[in-house]
């Protein structure tokens, strides 16, 4: 996976990485099935719904020595350009329910190096009282990025076709 990382727009076939992050989500390895996710060609894997398995399985059991969340977070962080919608909002909500005074230098991080766009996240941080001190950052040129539409993403296709479906689209 080391030439997908340094090149993420390389073509291939993206069931690979679901199967080797199916293995590694199964066997609890959730440092390298977030590492997967991160490195998927064309971001296929960054997907709600894999998100959400991340948090079920925080929730499912505090036997683990770190949140499988954290792992999903450190990842996706690391890859090039902006977390996304449904990202940036979990990762706030979660940073600022551990107190809004020692979350906002990591938020303020987030949104000034623009991993974290100031958009996505605004009412958040107005119902925790940060968002006058963060809205000086607010960068007003921030790119367009897709919010997941279910019915024809490259995820939902992939899953489509791990399961033989047939896409509901077809």
């Amino acid at each position: 996976f080391y030439f997908v990382k340094k090149f993420p727009n390389l073509p291939g076939d993206p069931k690979m990485f679901l199967q080797q992050f199916d293995k590694l989500f199964s066997d609890s390895l959730f440092e390298g099935a977030a590492n997967i996710v991160s490195c998927s060609p064309h971001k296929a894997m960054r997907h709600p719904q894999i998100l959400e398995m991340f948090l079920n399985a925080a929730s499912a059991s505090r036997k683990w020595k770190s949140d499988p969340c954290d792992y999903y977070f450190q990842a996706v962080i690391k890859a090039p350009g902006p977390l996304f919608h449904f990202e940036s909002r979990e990762l706030v909500s979660r940073t600022i329910s551990k107190g809004p005074k020692s979350s906002y230098e990591r938020i303020k991080n987030w949104i000034t190096s623009g991993k974290v766009l100031f958009s996505h996240v605004e009412d958040l941080l107005q119902e925790s009282g940060l968002h006058e001190k963060l809205k000086i950052y607010h960068n007003v040129e921030e790119p367009e990025l897709s919010l997941y539409d279910d019915s024809d993403d490259l995820y939902t296709r992939l899953m489509v076709s791990k399961h033989n479906l047939i896409s509901p689209s077809h």
